[in-house]
């Protein structure tokens, strides 16, 4: 008897312990909004650790990818910052590929690449698999600028668009 009355008492213990997903998803979307980044990251990626299969798991990467972007989190370097967005981004695409996120997170992957860690090859090859996988989407006008424009500064991409004005 003795046995089952603890048995009871640890399922209860347990039972009452383990988060509500709906509950901690909504609390991360208020932190978000709030712009409190340093807790909104923390909840999310608890988040993901605990619900790994959740329905809210898109929208989840999507704002870590934002927030870590936005680089906020002043405890991390800026680099590991853009790579934990690329991190983030990156998941978001290949687990959701359909997803109407996806085309944005692979856009940023390959301009956080290009414009922050300058790490020309790797911007090539996303925005090249972004006009693979998206040809027709409004993004792909800016991929191709982005491309032809790669790794200019903005005074010779001023300079080339000077030099194409004449010519017309």
């Amino acid at each position: 008897m003795k046995q089952l009355l603890l048995i009871i008492l640890g399922i209860a213990i347990l039972g009452c312990s383990g988060r509500n997903e709906d509950e901690m998803y909504k609390s991360g979307k208020k932190l978000v909004e709030a712009n409190k980044n340093i807790e909104a990251v923390k909840h999310f990626e608890e988040f993901l650790n605990e619900f790994p299969d959740s329905k809210h798991k898109e929208f989840v990467l999507f704002e870590l990818g934002k927030i870590y972007q936005s680089k906020t989190i002043k405890a991390n370097s800026i680099e590991k910052n853009l790579n934990n967005a690329i991190k983030y981004y990156t998941q978001l695409y290949n687990e959701f590929p359909k997803s109407n996120n996806s085309p944005s997170a692979l856009f940023m992957t390959g301009f956080l690449f290009a414009n922050e860690l300058q790490n020309l090859d790797s911007a090539k090859n996303k925005y090249k698999e972004f006009l693979q996988k998206y040809p027709n989407h409004e993004l792909a006008v800016s991929v191709k600028y982005e491309l032809d424009n790669l790794g200019m500064t903005p005074e010779q991409i001023l300079e080339k668009l000077k030099k194409n004005n004449l010519e017309k």
